[in-house]
């Protein structure tokens, strides 16, 4: 990453941490699969979608568990990044049940809880992975109650901050119909982008989740399991274990 990134440039002393070896990350793993090829389409959209020269935010979200919108964060961020000129922030937003830093190796510790709670700065929250233009700012502290901290107060002047940054930032959040996390970051972001999963996600749960992002705007929808040929199934197929199965709904 060379130092004269210009108003955008993300800070060079962020900690360094690399991916696992993980058959998820499709786009680094299997880069010449349709998958792939799908996430780097989508970059492209967003990237073309931008209309202003500050950097772009996307929250990245599904009506329920099991649907693939973590995945989906992931493998677009990591898309994202492959062009040296967007610096890009993978924020993992679901401070109840974290997930991404499964995928980062060493595990993080800080992140975007302490951040919003004001104990510590957002570039020292930050972590670099390793030979790329790819920031992750992890979940941090687990907390029942996040929507304390998702307020107006707290995300405007960090989501500005964000803007000034990275090119590109994608946030991956809760299921939106569960929680309203999403809603509430997806005000503050450029749009939303909710993911469905083919043979999963029924209609009357998908036409929940668009009642449920007041106020958001929706920049499309992606079907997810779809694949065509047997090596995009195994890149693409998903763990089977549900983190919200024992949660109940948290009230805004």
């Amino acid at each position: 990453m060379p130092d004269d990134d210009g108003p955008l440039g993300p800070p060079l002393k962020s900690a360094v941490r690399r991916f696992r070896d993980h058959h998820h990350l499709v786009v680094e793993r299997a880069p010449g699969t349709t998958v792939a090829e799908r996430y780097r389409s989508l970059a492209v959209n967003l990237s073309q979608a931008r209309k202003t020269d500050e950097g772009q935010i996307v929250v990245i979200t599904s009506s329920v568990p099991e649907e693939g919108k973590t995945l989906t964060a992931l493998n677009l961020a990591v898309a994202q990044a492959e062009n040296q000129a967007t610096p890009t922030l993978l924020i993992d937003a679901d401070m109840r049940r974290p997930s991404l830093t499964q995928f980062l190796e060493p595990p993080a510790g800080l992140g975007l809880a302490e951040v919003l709670a004001g104990s510590v700065s957002l570039e020292n929250a930050l972590t670099r992975i390793e030979n790329s233009n790819l920031w992750v700012l992890p979940a941090g502290q687990n907390t029942n109650k996040p929507l304390a901290l998702l307020r107006p107060a707290t995300l405007e002047p960090l989501f500005a901050e964000l803007r000034r940054t990275f090119r590109q930032t994608v946030i991956d959040t809760p299921p939106v119909v569960p929680f309203s996390d999403a809603n509430r970051l997806g005000v503050c972001a450029d749009g939303a982008i909710l993911v469905a999963r083919a043979a999963h996600t029924t209609k009357p749960i998908f036409d929940r989740a668009l009642d449920s992002l007041v106020g958001v705007r929706l920049l499309g929808a992606i079907l997810t399991d779809t694949s065509v040929t047997p090596l995009d199934r195994y890149y693409y197929r998903y763990d089977e274990s549900n983190p919200y199965a024992s949660r109940g709904a948290e009230s805004a």
